[in-house]
């Protein structure tokens, strides 16, 4: 009877932990299966326009949602167009590192050069060139240096000898980085307007109503102080102006784009003033090269002594991308 009741004993006791057994086997299946439903996102959503689309999500920030399908794979949605969400399990609780939003730095480097000539009666020559070095972080801030020189003669003598330069900064603000404020500096030197040197540093506000690859319009505002220092016996002047200011760029069809770009500079009493506008057609050639024709118009509505009002002039040169 012992003997019986000890292997009934040992019986029993196997039998129990069989069941403890299958117990703990169910158990570590039931938290695995916890574990991977957990880690899945299955949701219905329902579109405004009445759409709905199954499937996991797989990442989603403020703004868009990412969503695994089996028809159609991985598809974006904008958080704009979601009317509800249904059957989403709640995120895991470990802490999800996003990715860093990298803004868009966009250069541009730009440098020409023209040559123009006739013969005949009368023999000219006209040379020009000039450089440009924009920086653009879009929409938050903009760094742009330009220069550009022209000489001109006629029958061996010159006639005109202009250079202009540039720097110039704005920094976006505003919740669409539209606005934006600039610091500008410019120096300019015209010898036969008898312009020795004329400086001009100001400041003032502007607004980007289009910035896109194939169409760009600004206006801005703003207030400078100016200094003109002449080369005859002409004492140097000082005074405050205006710096209104409008831009535009078009693509036109592809590889060519129009521009027009006009300063204007009255002042304070807007008793008088001077414009500059460039109106182009830029025509590429490749990646690198094009080739561009410009209008020049420089106006003065008080110019010197035996100087006319108006400066025109129409350029070509070919442009190199870098």
């Amino acid at each position: 009877m012992v003997h019986l009741s000890h292997n009934f004993l040992i019986e029993v006791s196997s039998k129990k932990m069989f069941s403890k057994s299958k117990n703990v086997t169910l158990l570590f299946f039931l938290i695995f299966s916890l574990l991977f439903l957990s880690s899945s996102y299955a949701a219905e959503v329902y579109l405004k326009n009445g759409d709905k689309i199954t499937g996991d999500i797989v990442k989603q920030d403020d703004k868009k949602m990412s969503i695994k399908t089996d028809a159609m794979g991985v598809i974006t949605l904008k958080k704009d167009f979601i009317a509800r969400i249904e059957g989403v399990v709640e995120e895991p609780k470990e802490e999800v590192k996003e990715v860093a939003k990298t803004r868009e730095i966009i250069w541009k480097r730009e440098a020409s050069a023209g040559f123009n000539a006739t013969r005949g009666n009368t023999k000219t020559n006209q040379f020009l060139a000039s450089f440009l070095i924009n920086r653009k972080d879009v929409h938050v801030n903009e760094i742009t240096l330009k220069g550009n020189a022209y000489y001109s003669e006629v029958d061996d003598e010159a006639d005109a000898q202009k250079w202009y330069s540039m720097g110039r900064y704005a920094f976006g603000f505003g919740p669409r980085k539209h606005w934006y404020n600039f610091y500008r500096l410019e120096y300019d030197h015209d010898r036969f307007a008898e312009i020795n040197y004329r400086l001009i540093p100001g400041t003032g506000v502007g607004y980007w109503f289009f910035d896109e690859p194939n169409l760009k319009i600004l206006a801005e505002v703003g207030m400078g102080w100016k200094h003109t220092d002449y080369r005859e016996e002409k004492d140097p002047t000082n005074e405050f102006v205006w710096l209104p200011r409008a831009f535009f760029e078009s693509e036109l069809i592809k590889n060519i784009k129009l521009s027009g770009d006009l300063y204007l500079y009255p002042t304070v009493n807007f008793d008088e003033y001077r414009l500059h506008s460039e109106s182009a057609l830029i025509m590429a050639i490749n990646k690198i090269l094009s080739l561009k024709f410009a209008l020049i118009n420089d106006y003065n509505s008080d110019p010197p002594d035996d100087t006319e009002k108006h400066d025109v002039r129409l350029e070509s040169s070919l442009v190199a991308s870098f």
